[in-house]
């Protein structure tokens, strides 16, 4: 059940500095791949030939190589 507008404007009155989370897998229709630091950042260049065009966000870091990248969740069983 998704949060209302009401629900999180009192909660982030209530608690100014907390974050937000994402319900990933079947039930959002979100997958998330998780980036941390250089290593994995070329690993997944050098698979894919390129970093992928799709919505990615910095992880709270804000370096450039910790980041999430966003995709719809597939319809097969992952691993995740």
């Amino acid at each position: 059940m998704a949060s209302t507008a009401d629900e999180l404007t009192s909660w982030f009155s209530q608690w100014p500095g907390a974050g937000l989370a994402v319900v990933l897998g079947p039930v959002s229709g979100l997958l998330v791949i998780d980036v941390d630091g250089p290593e994995a950042h070329q690993a997944l260049v050098g698979h894919l030939g390129g970093e992928p065009k799709v919505p990615k966000s910095l992880s709270g870091s804000r370096a450039p190589d910790r980041y999430h990248l966003f995709f719809r969740c597939p319809e097969i069983p992952t691993k995740a």
